[in-house]
């Protein structure tokens, strides 16, 4: 039946995003019919085609996608990273702000969280936070984030006019 054939094209579609294939993945599911899923699958659904949107730079796309999703979900949290990354990658600080703080908490993403905070609050010239939430962070970041950490724990304690401690990560 045209269902079975749904429920089969949305689950090797599930399975090729599951495993990296998002060029396989894809073209299944946007041959789904999305209104013939049920709850739990549409949210399945929604989760994967937000993300593959997401790889695709479409962020128009994966931003629907992951609206989609209730807050009940066990999806939810993810689509909430990646909404607020997209936001913050769009310079809507508030709308990430919001969004990275919600999730402070949250397993998959406490460790990472704090370090988006202390770059949105770089931009918006909050450099008390930054040099406060910045000294904290620089013992646990990697080489990567640890290199931007410094810099901009530099810039916030030259504005502030410290240039002794502005010198030191310079």
């Amino acid at each position: 039946s045209s269902q079975q054939a749904n429920r089969m094209r949305f689950m090797l579609g599930c399975y090729h995003c599951d495993n990296g294939d998002f060029d396989s993945a894809e073209p299944l599911l946007n041959d789904v019919d999305y209104e013939a899923l049920n709850a739990r699958e549409k949210e399945r659904y929604d989760i994967r085609m937000g993300y593959i949107r997401f790889v695709d730079g479409d962020y128009a796309g994966a931003l629907t996608h992951f609206a989609q999703i209730p807050q009940k979900s066990e999806y939810y949290a993810h689509a909430l990273y990646y909404s607020s990354y997209i936001s913050y990658l769009n310079g809507d600080y508030t709308t990430a702000h919001t969004g990275f703080s919600e999730l402070k908490n949250h397993d998959s993403y406490r460790s990472v969280i704090p370090f988006y905070l202390v770059q949105i609050e770089y931009r918006q010239a909050n450099y008390d936070y930054v040099i406060s939430e910045g000294e904290r962070l620089l013992a646990m970041s990697t080489r990567s984030v640890r290199d931007d950490l410094v810099r901009i724990l530099a810039e916030s304690y030259f504005v502030k006019e410290e240039y002794a401690l502005a010198l030191k990560y310079i």
